[in-house]
């Protein structure tokens, strides 16, 4: 079962845990250049959503290591992953964000749906057998 997929996929979770803990170890940093108004409650926003990223970042590569499909958690990553997306996606049309954040939505989309055809993939399984 660890293909190649697999292994995308488990690199999208470590990913995402990285990710996460940046934004939440220096907001600032990344609102700098990702955002034309940097403010307190805006770097304590980006440390909120850091932490829950890294959180569901850590819940994939759980979800891929165990031995028992986790069929709810892959696909509420993958759920979180597409609405991320969205939400990033509407900040760029609010001007919350400059453009330069589509490659984190870009991402964060594509893993999204990865993530769900995993799990459609599990529960193919787990039906057929």
């Amino acid at each position: 079962m660890r293909d190649r997929f697999w292994w995308t996929l488990f690199a999208i979770g470590v990913i995402t845990v990285v990710s996460g803990s940046i934004q939440c170890t220096v907001p600032r940093l990344l609102l700098q250049a990702l955002s034309p108004e940097v403010t307190v409650a805006s770097e304590h926003f980006l440390r909120i959503t850091g932490v829950l990223t890294a959180v569901f970042g850590a819940l994939l590569v759980h979800a891929l290591i165990t031995a028992e499909p986790q069929h709810v958690a892959v696909l509420w990553v993958g759920i979180q992953k597409v609405v991320t997306a969205s939400a990033v996606g509407l900040a760029i049309q609010d001007a919350i964000f400059s453009p330069l954040a589509l490659a984190a939505a870009g991402f964060d989309m594509v893993a999204g749906v990865m993530i769900i055809a995993f799990w459609f993939w599990l529960k193919q399984q787990a039906n057929e057998s």
